[in-house]
This record gives structure tokens, sequence and C-alpha cells, in this order.
């Protein structure tokens, strides 16, 4: 009797010690790499292993433990690509028994959430034209400062003003934040501004409806090309829906989205006169820049109403089966290429700026590299293009009575 009483004696005070003994507390934070370590400690003597789970919904990772010294461990958290409440599940292994302690919450994401997103729109008023800068970022970051041409800038009012007092170009604006964990970290957006007109890359999109399709694992030497016509649908669907800036860049393996996309009315517009080889870009009604361009000879490029359904840089040019890639003699696209809604006629550079102003194309629309740059980081996909020869033919495609799409 009196063994079994001390037997069950050293039972209950091994449960006492496993369910106690168990602590945890932060040790160091790596702001740099987002990194916070943590230190486990325990007096039990002998314990065999130790294994930390972080948790969140369905997902476990098993983190990796390392002893310091006996009773002592400890434990990294990598808090780059945390979501939501972070649970904990530690478990000890002591004489081929386990032991668990369940810490809920353990970490809070939007603790360290450092999301930015800027955008500089052009606003329409009855004034003219302006342009809303549309800072937004996490609860737990602030910003310090604004870099513009080595100015250092402290608030957002500031910003608009020097904008304001720029010539026009393009220019680089550096955000500088920090965190709740005094980490600094910056972020840059690029804009351009000709006369009142002010805006960020890409800012101005047209509605989009997007109706998908399934999706497709990027097999070797595939292309979004070769994706987009096996699945009857756009190769700019495609860049569109999976927010791609570089198609060429594709790699195996990698899981696309197939669908469809339908662009609604465009703010933004391109109207392209045959009859005086000019490109007007149009903010509403209101005419912003126009360019001197390089048309089809004869009546090679078809006049209708287009959209911009595809863009890439640094384009090859595809000659039969052979690629010729950019950079070559032989390419003659120039280092832009916006394809129109038919797929063979588009807007693109040169190597021959010298043909600019003649009427001497296939059908494309030529333009200086600087102006089609310009343009392409103005336009957006689904950007509408009127093509016409007269003014009676452009009434015609602005009422509807001709288009291409």
């Amino acid at each position: 009797m009196k063994k079994k009483l001390l037997l069950l004696s050293i039972l209950l005070l091994m449960i006492n010690i496993f369910s106690f003994d168990i602590g945890i507390e932060e040790n160091r934070y790596f702001p740099n790499k987002k990194i916070k370590e943590y230190i486990l400690t325990s007096s039990i003597e002998g314990i065999d292993e130790v294994k930390v789970y972080l948790m969140n919904n369905a997902l476990r990772e098993e983190l990796e433990v390392k002893e310091n010294f006996k009773g002592n461990y400890s434990f990294r958290i990598s808090l780059n690509n945390l979501v939501g409440n972070n649970n904990l599940l530690v478990k000890v292994y002591y004489d081929d028994k386990e032991f668990s302690k369940f810490y809920p919450n353990f970490v809070d994401s939007k603790s360290y959430k450092t999301e930015t997103e800027i955008k500089i729109i052009p606003l329409k008023s009855e004034e003219g034209l302006d342009f809303l800068i549309d800072v937004n970022y996490s609860e737990n970051v602030s910003l310090k400062q604004i870099e513009v041409n080595n100015k250092y800038l402290s608030t957002i009012s500031d910003l608009r003003e020097y904008i304001k007092s720029l010539e026009n170009g393009s220019y680089n604006l550096d955000f500088q934040f920090e965190d709740n964990t005094n980490s600094k970290f910056s972020r840059s957006v690029e804009i351009l501004k000709i006369d009142d007109f002010v805006m960020s890359n890409n800012s101005i999109k047209p509605q989009e409806k997007i109706q998908e399709i399934k999706y497709y694992v990027v097999k070797k030497g595939d292309s979004i090309y070769k994706i987009a016509k096996e699945y009857g649908v756009t190769p700019g669907d495609i860049l569109n829906i999976n927010d791609l800036k570089e198609p060429s860049k594709i790699y195996v393996g990698q899981v696309l989205k197939i669908g469809k996309v339908d662009y609604g009315q465009s703010v933004l517009r391109l109207e392209i006169d045959l009859s005086n080889n000019f490109l007007y870009l149009y903010y509403d009604d209101l005419l912003i820049k126009k360019y001197l361009v390089a048309v089809g000879r004869s009546d090679s490029t078809p006049p209708g109403y287009y959209r911009i359904y595809y863009k890439e840089k640094e384009p090859p040019l595809y000659w039969g089966d052979e690629i010729i890639y950019s950079g070559s003699i032989i390419n003659g696209i120039g280092s832009r290429w916006l394809q129109l809604s038919q797929p063979q006629y588009g807007i693109h550079g040169t190597t021959k700026p010298w043909e600019i102003g003649k009427m001497i194309s296939h059908g494309c629309i030529r333009m200086f590299n600087f102006n089609v740059e310009e343009l392409d980081f103005i336009t957006s996909l689904g950007t509408e293009v009127y093509v016409f020869r007269d003014k009676q033919e452009k009434a015609m495609l602005k009422n509807g009575e001709s288009k291409n799409e």
C-alpha cells in the first residue's frame, strides 16, 4: 500500500512539473530581416526533444529549435509572411512521453505588417487638371519624410506644392517609413509630369470585369502567347489577371490564372489621325499631348476602334519560326510594344527614327522610343484607341458605328 502511494505521489509530482515548467519569452528582434527570437526555458532534466509549431488556420510550420544549454532552448519566427493570429504549440518529449503546451494568439501579424500603397492620380476639376497623392499604409507605420531630387519634404502637402514647381519630365519619389519596432524602410514610386497632368505608373485604368476559367501550370517551352492561344484568351488577359509585369519572365512550375477580362469605358484615350501622322493623348476631353508618329503606307493601317490588349518592354520580333531579340539590328520594333485588339497591329518604338512622320509601316504605328516609353508609362491594358482618316470617320467611331475590338 505504501509503495502504491509513493508511486502515485511521484506520478502526480511529474504531471505537476510538466504542466507548469515550460516558459517562453522574447529574446531579440532583427529589424532588417523581421525575425523575432524567443527563449524557451524548463528546469526539467533529461528532456529528449523539444518541438515548436507555429499554426495559422490549417497551416502548421515546425520551427527549428536550438538547445543553448540544459533546459534552455531558442527558436525564431519570421514575421514576413504571417497572416492573422498565429498560435504556438510546444511539445516536450521525456522518457517516451509527450507533453504539450498551447499558446493561443502568440503572434498577431497586424502588429508587424508594413503594407504600403502609393498612387498619384490626375483629377479633373472646374479649374482644370489637378492630382491626388494617395498614400496608404498599415496602422503600425508612420511616414517620416519624402525625398525628391535630393530635396527632403515632411508632409504630403509639401510634396504637392513641390511637384507643381517641377519642370515636365519623370521623377522618382522616395517615401521613407518607420514601423513600431523602429525599423526604417522606403518605398519608391515614379511619376510623370506633363504641365498640370501628373500621374504614377499605370494609375489610370478602365473598369474591369474578370471571368476566370481555370488554373494552368507553366511547362518548358511555354510563352504567354502560346498559353493564351491554347485557351482562346488574349495574352493581355493573362498579364492582367496575374498582375505580370514582365511577360517574358514566366517560369516552369508557375501557376497562372487563365480567364477573360472585359473592359469598361476608359477616361484615358488615344486618337490617331492618319491624315497628319499625329497621335493625341486625351484625359477625358482634355488634350494632354500630341506625338508625331509613322503610320502605314497606303491604306495598310485600318481605321477603327481598338483597345490596348498587351504590353511588352524590349519586345522580340517573331519572324516566321525565328525569334529576333531586342537590340538586334534586324529587330525594328524598338523599346516598347503596345498591341491593339487586332493582334497584328500595335503601337511601338523604332530603330529608324528618321522615318517618324512618314506613311511607311506595314500597318503599325511607330513612335520615337522615348515617346512610346512615355505612352507605355501612362496607358494601361484596356485603354481605348481611335484610328481615323478624317473628322467624319472620327465622329462615326465616337458614335459606335464602327468597332474593331
